[in-house]
């Protein structure tokens, strides 16, 4: 009986461009750091099967965006390093219709720092090392987005975004 039988018939097709530049410079007792990367999508096209007409869905609610950036600058000196980071995520429209609402660009900032002791394990923090990194560093509230009640979602767009404003870790380490 071939009525269960599932089968993955959807495609999609997708083209952009992708770019990452990086510096690298010794800076004092130091180096400086710093570097972009971007993802620009130019064309991103779903097909639920063979048969049917190929659907654009770039630029809207739960599909991607045609384009991210993001940006850091870092300063290393002994065992202390620590970097910025800032990222960006253009606006879009829920849908591609004439009544599709805007979605506003995000940009958040991360921060990331730490301190390695002594390398050559000696002493009671040799190997030791602490970490801090701050994701969304300001806060920043997701782009909103109207409520969803086909997926019972509401606030903001998973695919794209995260709730979770800011995020706070430490970490220590230890080599033996």
């Amino acid at each position: 009986n071939t009525a269960n039988l599932v089968r993955n018939l959807a495609s999609t097709e997708t083209s952009g461009i992708d770019l990452r530049l990086d510096y690298d410079q010794a800076f004092g007792p130091g180096r400086l750091s710093a570097g972009a990367s971007g993802n620009h999508i130019l064309e991103f096209s779903q097909q639920a099967t063979e048969t049917t007409l190929p659907v654009e869905t770039l630029n809207t609610l739960r599909n991607p965006v045609d384009l991210q950036l993001r940006g850091w600058i870092g300063y290393a000196s002994g065992g202390l390093s620590g970097n910025l980071f800032v990222n960006y995520l253009d606006d879009y429209r829920t849908d591609n219709t004439a009544g599709g609402e805007p979605v506003g660009s995000w940009t958040t900032f991360d921060l990331a720092m730490s301190y390695r002791f002594d390398e050559d394990r000696r002493g009671p923090l040799g190997g030791t090392a602490l970490s801090l990194s701050v994701r969304n560093l300001f806060d920043r509230a997701p782009p909103a987005v109207p409520t969803d009640a086909v997926f019972r979602m509401a606030g903001y767009d998973a695919a794209n975004a995260s709730p979770m404003m800011r995020f706070v870790a430490v970490e220590v380490s230890k080599r033996f």
